[in-house]
């Protein structure tokens, strides 16, 4: 007789089957609900299954639009010196008593060229001003003759802060000048210099620290800046070129690997992997010029010559002479007699500089190792003064007269009008409405007076707590750390 198999058997088989699979489906998997209810600090650092740590996540910088150096509404750069109603420009920079009054944060006026020129075949920008501080000289310096289309009649300069799209503050440098002819190609130069730099009368004049030959020989600091701009016959329009001192310049290959860590990023590889350096001939000097600007995107590098006849207004040609060799009435420029160039510092990745002096400059040619013809060299902005406090008395007793001595020193080249305020050693406010207002930082513990710096420790408590400072600061860092990812 054949047995049939039994089907309730048959059925709870594949029940048991069934509960097995899905008991061991569910031992791997983390439940839903509790997935989702997870603090995020503690879901950054969940381990799945296969043993490996999740990525935490990591905050979206908000994209900065940086500012342009053309229609900003601060300075008018486009190639002449008169007010368009958009900024400043030449006319109201250069002009005592001239409206608008100017908004730029520093402002130099006009210079004129006082004869002086570049001698010898070591004044070339590629070489530091000089080999060292005591006895080697590079550039050098005389009263002679140079062609008439290398004579610079004036130069000015300006340097603006302004917010990019973040409200963060942004450096843009403006420079001008005008030449005596229009005569052939114009090749400009414009130094900004981090120390300060004399011309001292020698034989010939030599380039110093100091206004006298007993201050040491000048020299480049890494990070001065070079702007070269080329104005060809009957163009009007340039995109200068920027430069770092870097000396000695070393290719930074950390963009396009393999990384190599240098102090002048290449410009890319070739379709061989070869580096194509921006380190410039002399190994002194790295382009950091920025590419081209896209229509309607921020430009951030820009010359104008003028295209028109400029004319200075009489109340200002006592300060602002200028003849033009072309037969032009006195106080007019003739066309391609005048040039501007504008450049934002902090688009290019700096900005954080400041200029005690600067340079405007002919050259021969469009070469970075051209010779140096005429230049003009002149203070630029104030970097910093030192004040000083001395008592005579070693010992005071009460009702005595106590001496003090106040001494403030300038070491740069720009005159500083200075009010010495004794706070008797105990913090008070120039303003007794103002509490604070004279303290070190400000509310966003940013030093006041210096882009880029905060201080984050128990010493900007206004009040020293009377326990443990551990914790205080510790929230201070956290409150930092805020104000720094969303800019304030």
């Amino acid at each position: 007789m054949t047995k049939k198999p039994n089907f309730w058997k048959c059925i709870l088989g594949v029940t048991v089957l069934a509960l097995l699979f899905i008991g061991t489906w569910a031992s791997v998997r983390a439940p839903r609900t509790t997935a989702a209810n997870l603090a995020p600090a503690v879901a950054a650092k969940l381990t799945t299954s296969t043993g490996t740590t999740a990525a935490p996540v990591v905050p979206v910088p908000t994209p900065v639009t940086h500012v342009s150096v053309i229609n900003n509404g601060a300075f008018e750069l486009e190639g002449n010196i008169t007010l368009g109603g958009n900024g400043d420009d030449w006319i109201n920079l250069n002009c005592p008593g001239a409206t608008p009054t100017p908004t730029a944060a520093t402002s130099t006026g006009v210079i004129p060229y006082d004869g002086k020129n570049y001698t010898q075949g070591g004044s070339k920008d590629i070489y530091d001003i000089n080999a060292n501080t005591t006895t080697s000289t590079n550039w050098l310096w005389t009263q002679s003759s140079v062609p008439d289309k290398n004579l610079i009649s004036n130069a000015y300069a300006a340097e603006y802060s302004l917010p990019d799209s973040n409200g963060n503050p942004e450096t843009l440098l403006y420079v001008g000048g005008d030449r005596f002819t229009n005569n052939g190609d114009a090749f400009i130069g414009v130094w900004f210099f981090q120390s300060p730099v004399f011309t001292v009368p020698n034989s010939p004049g030599t380039f110093r620290s100091g206004d006298t030959t007993a201050a040491p020989l000048a020299q480049h600091v890494f990070g001065d800046i070079l702007i070269l701009a080329d104005f060809t016959q009957g163009g009007t329009a340039a995109s200068p070129k920027v430069f770092k001192w870097v000396a000695p310049c070393t290719d930074d290959t950390t963009a396009f690997p393999p990384i190599v860590a240098g102090n002048c990023p290449i410009a890319g590889r070739t379709a061989k992997g070869a580096v194509i350096s921006n380190c410039q001939k002399g190994g002194t000097l790295c382009d950091i010029t920025p590419p081209p600007a896209l229509p309607g995107t921020p430009v951030f590098n820009q010359g104008f010559s003028n295209g028109s006849l400029q004319t200075i207004p009489t109340a200002c040609q006592s300060t602002w002479q200028f003849t033009s060799k072309t037969g032009t009435p006195t106080g007019t420029i003739d066309v391609n007699e005048f040039f501007e160039v504008g450049i934002n510092l902090t688009a290019l990745g700096l900005g954080a500089e400041c200029f005690p002096t600067f340079a405007v400059e002919t050259r021969s040619s469009q070469s970075v190792d051209a010779q140096l013809k005429a230049f003009v060299l002149h203070s630029f902005e104030n970097c910093g003064v030192s004040c000083v406090k001395t008592v005579a008395e070693t010992a005071v007793c009460f009702g005595t007269d106590v001496h003090y001595t106040y001494e403030a020193d300038n070491p740069f080249p720009v005159d500083l009008t200075a009010t010495v305020r004794d706070d008797e050693g105990t913090p008070s406010s120039p303003d007794p409405t103002v509490p604070g207002s004279d303290d070190v930082v400000d509310a966003h513990l940013r030093v006041r007076g210096i882009d880029g710096l905060r201080v984050v420790d128990a010493s900007i408590m206004p009040t020293i707590v009377s326990g443990n400072t551990n914790a205080p600061t510790i929230m201070i860092a956290e409150k930092a750390a805020d104000l720094i990812k969303t800019g304030a």
